[in-house]
């Protein structure tokens, strides 16, 4: 799955050691137990979305403000005045690519570290809502403010804190939904201000960083 010639980077070399160790997880054994399997199948695939979406990003725009594609608009209306469906591979599109690339695996990752939460009651329980039906959002406003004072990856090593991390991952997912998840109008009015402030670097760290956390938890679930 992982070329190291496509980038030479301390993030592809996280994703690597993400993937090698996720990959050791899978069992058909627990296959058969469906609160295994979706959350398992939900990270595999965010993790395959991440390293796409990656890989596509152009290196200047990776880690820069901002985690939607420059100038959409335009991407947009060029690759719509095709007759044939634009490929994801395609040079023309592939920062627009990327980004649709990261959104899904923050959905994903937004589920199924949900379900497992709910589940096995694990570090991130506190976040979820008093009828475990969704996370409390309100919760992680503080969370994704905290966000926003984080730099560039290149430029600073501070680490993602899980609390953090999930604050970032819940707003991509609701950023990118088009279709407001979640109550309360303090999420939803400093979401969007919020979520402009933060780098795809960060993003990409926030995504590796919650589906270690899920390896872990998930290992928990049928304990």
């Amino acid at each position: 799955m992982l070329n190291s010639k496509i980038v030479d980077s301390p993030l592809l070399e996280s994703l690597k050691q993400t993937w090698e160790q996720w990959s050791k997880e899978f069992s058909r054994a627990k296959w058969q137990d469906s609160s295994w399997r979706e959350p398992f199948q939900l990270m595999s695939a965010a993790l395959v979305y991440s390293y796409n979406g990656f890989i596509n990003f152009p290196q200047s725009r990776l880690h820069s403000r901002g985690c939607a594609a420059c100038d959409s608009d335009s991407v947009w209306k060029s690759l719509l005045s095709g007759r044939q469906l634009p490929c994801s591979t395609s040079q023309e599109g592939e920062e627009l690519f990327a980004t649709m690339h990261f959104a899904s695996s923050s959905f994903r990752i937004c589920t199924a570290l949900f379900l497992i939460t709910k589940s096995v009651k694990g570090p991130l329980a506190r976040f979820l809502k008093e009828n475990r039906s969704d996370w409390e959002r309100k919760a992680l406003v503080n969370y994704l403010e905290q966000a926003t004072s984080l730099d560039c990856c290149k430029k600073s090593k501070t680490s993602l804190t899980r609390e953090i991390a999930l604050a970032m991952i819940v707003a991509h997912r609701d950023e990118f939904g088009h279709g407001e998840k979640g109550q309360g109008a303090n999420w939803v009015q400093n979401r969007g201000q919020r979520f402009s402030q933060l780098y795809p670097c960060r993003i990409f760290q926030a995504q590796l960083s919650l589906i270690d956390l899920g390896r872990d938890e998930l290992a928990k679930l049928l304990k």
